[in-house]
């Protein structure tokens, strides 16, 4: 495939992940007042966070936001390598054993990392405003496309080039994932414009013609995507506390990461490593604490009459289905694929 690296090359730097350098200080401030005057957040018991895509932020777990001077509007500073690609960031409400609720609704919102400082201010859950579509070209569309190997359906975009109907040569494919951030930002809220790049490529004689299959992702995206997988564990010691659960303790391993835990009556909390608030925790039995919005959860392992002195913390298995990914790609979608359109099938790339 002529100049395929080229290709991929101008499809990278179109989705800014060839523009970084020094850091982008981003403040979050979100006005949480008609949210408390609507019983949606409860300031007494209720946390509010950002998740994003970029790190320090992640979609697993929020960075927490403070009231400060107490007027209902929360904020919290990231730092950010500083690059052209925006942050995918949404914010969500933190309810007490309640883990999947209080996200914002829609599609992701984006935040700026371009330059040193930049602040992102709204109301939770603000309406957004529709996308209009940007497709360019010639792109198809299959919906539902199922597999006897994996548990969900998917969206496939296909982009066919320039000239595709007025000529029957075979065409070389190449078959890219995350196929909803592709081609249009009507689909996830922003796009990497892999159509744009592939028209002024081909267009200029650049590369050759490409047929681009853009696979969707589904809600098991980091288990397809991953040939094994894991189950984060971590063993704690007591250092010192009171009975039962109540102590301070710290990782085996090293380097030692302090947990807390402080029973009051009838009431569990714990301050994980690295966080500044405390975590409301259930009593799932004697030896057992769960931590729902975090999926993290303690069981004892060794106990001196009543009090825990070591603990597991342990979140379930991830990850493991590349395999059955792979064969979706290569025994079944494949062959729809050119059965469908006029390929090339010994030139394939992924």
């Amino acid at each position: 495939m002529k100049n395929l690296i080229a290709f991929l090359a101008l499809a990278a730097s179109v989705a800014g992940c060839g523009e970084s350098g020094t850091s982008s200080h981003v403040t979050f401030s979100v006005d949480l007042r008609d949210a408390i005057d609507q019983g949606v957040f409860d300031p007494t018991s209720d946390r509010v966070g950002v998740r994003g895509s970029v790190r320090p932020l992640s979609w697993d777990q929020s960075v927490m936001a403070q009231d400060l001077d107490d007027d209902g509007v929360y904020e919290t500073e990231v730092v950010f390598e500083r690059s052209s690609e925006p942050v995918r960031y949404k914010f969500k409400i933190e309810h007490s054993g309640r883990v999947n609720e209080g996200w914002e609704q829609g599609r992701d919102r984006l935040a700026d990392r371009s330059g040193a400082r930049s602040t992102v201010e709204r109301p939770f859950d603000e309406p957004l405003p529709p996308l209009e579509s940007t497709l360019t070209g010639d792109i198809r569309i299959m919906d539902e496309v199922g597999s006897a190997y994996l548990n969900r359906n998917r969206r496939v975009w296909v982009y066919l080039p320039p000239g595709y109907e007025s000529v029957t040569s075979r065409y070389p494919v190449l078959y890219m994932n995350d196929g909803q951030h592709l081609f249009d930002a009507v689909a996830s809220g922003f796009e990497w414009s892999a159509d744009e790049a592939a028209e002024e490529l081909i267009s200029n004689g650049e590369i050759e013609p490409v047929i681009i299959v853009g696979v969707g992702s589904s809600e098991e995206r980091v288990s397809e995507y991953t040939p094994t997988s894991r189950q984060a564990r971590s063993e704690y010691r007591r250092r010192t506390g009171g009975p039962g659960w109540e102590g301070q303790y710290a990782t085996i391993s090293a380097p030692p990461l302090p947990l807390n835990i402080r029973v009051q009556d009838s009431s569990v909390e714990v301050l994980l490593p690295y966080e500044a608030d405390w975590d409301s925790a259930i009593r799932a039995s004697e030896d057992t604490l769960l931590l729902p919005q975090r999926g993290i959860t303690f069981v004892a392992l060794t106990q001196d009459n009543g009090r825990v002195e070591t603990f597991s913390a342990s979140r379930p298995d991830e990850g493991g289905r590349g395999e059955a990914y792979g064969r979706f790609l290569l025994e079944e979608l494949k062959p729809m694929i050119d059965a469908a359109y006029r390929t090339d099938p010994s030139r394939t790339s992924l």
